[in-house]
């Protein structure tokens, strides 16, 4: 499993981001940085 998360402004995708995949386990624990490189002002993740 891993995990992708979208910023989104309105209805277009500015950028998207993923996790490295955690292996082997049933319950994974994620504690990583996702940078995004676009003005953030006005967008939501998803």
């Amino acid at each position: 499993p891993y995990v992708k998360m979208y910023l989104v402004k309105g209805r277009k995708c500015l950028e998207k981001q993923k996790t490295t995949t955690a292996r082997a386990t049933r319950e994974p624990f994620y504690q990583q940085s996702l940078a995004f490189k676009e003005d953030i002002k006005g967008c939501f993740l998803q």
